[in-house]
């Protein structure tokens, strides 16, 4: 397994605890693990970022984690799974690995990391302006009405 010379920060909890708990004793401190946080820490967490990784293994339709990393103009690295792909569009929202390629991950992350902060910051812009076109509350109520016509309900 490749190793990525990238420090990684860690928010969250779940069954993997264990085994996190180990990769951070033998990370030589690239691995920072917060556990769980607060909204308003996962905030600042996300603000202080320069992308965010979701290396998914699971079939997720919109997970929250990248809508809220669009939120905050941050680009996200992501697996090739799911409805993954239908919002990480590679090189405009963000980047693409193949599912369990660690070693593509690790040069992912260390391309992310060579690249210009302008570039980053533009991706993360082009992310954010993707999760408010695509997600924000006009295009729901848009969505709301037209599904209240179609029933025959008023909108």
């Amino acid at each position: 397994m490749r190793r990525s010379g990238v420090t990684l920060t860690v928010a969250g909890e779940g069954p993997l605890g264990d085994a996190m708990s180990r990769a951070v004793e033998t990370s030589n401190g690239r691995i920072r693990w917060l556990g769980r946080l607060e909204a308003g820490s996962v905030q600042a967490l996300l603000r202080s970022a320069r992308a965010v990784v979701v290396p998914s293994q699971w079939y997720e339709n919109a997970p929250l984690s990248v809508l809220e990393a669009f939120a905050a103009a941050k680009p996200v690295i992501a697996t090739r799974i799911g409805g993954l792909p239908e919002m990480v569009v590679h090189g405009k929202t963000g980047w693409l690995v193949p599912v369990a390629d660690t070693d593509a991950l690790a040069g992912m992350l260390e391309a992310v990391k060579a690249l210009p902060d302008a570039q980053v910051s533009e991706v993360g812009q082009t992310a954010r302006d993707f999760v408010l076109t695509e997600h924000g509350w006009a295009r729901y109520l848009d969505q709301m009405r037209g599904l209240y016509q179609t029933l025959g309900l008023p909108a």
